[in-house]
């Protein structure tokens, strides 16, 4: 069983601990899709706004057929994102969960060992010593984690810097 820390008078809210489970859960899945709706809204915005970005990017591309189109086509990876309709789905296509072990002994040590809340947030500590972040949004406990990883996920910054280099072609040739 999980403590919380901060003052006396602090409710436990066993709120974090769930989604906490959720996440992981996803996580150990490879549910990119659990994982997106139950993140915080600054992930969801982020890809709202890349995903315009990209729909953007691979419209103004469509026409033309010099060498620096196909080239920059190639760098949106139309190909693999082909069918993405949505900021959400544009995420699930995106997210990469290599590097994430999912071995038997590893759900135990993610188990809550102390939570501590705030107002708004809370950081869980789990039993193997790593920190997760979770901010209360609308009454509901979100997590932090994918949010924080985004720039360890390789696709995903170089799709952003791609879509960069097709936003600025783009741009020139107007």
């Amino acid at each position: 069983m999980a403590t919380v820390s901060g003052c006396a008078s602090e409710p436990r809210d066993a709120g974090v601990e769930a989604v906490h489970g959720r996440v992981i859960s996803a996580v150990q899945a490879r549910d990119a899709g659990a994982l997106y709706d139950l993140s915080v809204p600054e992930l969801t915005v982020r890809f709202e706004q890349v995903f315009q970005r990209w729909v953007a990017a691979r419209d103004g591309l469509a026409s033309g057929e010099d060498a620096d189109r196909a080239t920059l086509r190639e760098g949106l990876a139309l190909r693999h994102l082909e069918g993405v309709r949505s900021a959400r789905e544009f995420f699930i296509a995106l997210v990469d969960f290599q590097g994430v072990i999912l071995e038997d002994g590893v759900h135990a040590g993610l188990s809550p060992e102390s939570v501590r809340l705030t107002d708004s947030s809370a950081t869980l500590r789990t039993r193997s010593g790593e920190t997760f972040g979770y901010r209360l949004v609308d009454g509901t406990w979100r997590s932090e984690l994918a949010l924080n990883a985004l720039q360890m996920w390789p696709d995903i910054v170089r799709l952003e810097a791609n879509l960069a280099r097709a936003e600025s072609h783009l741009s020139e040739a107007r």
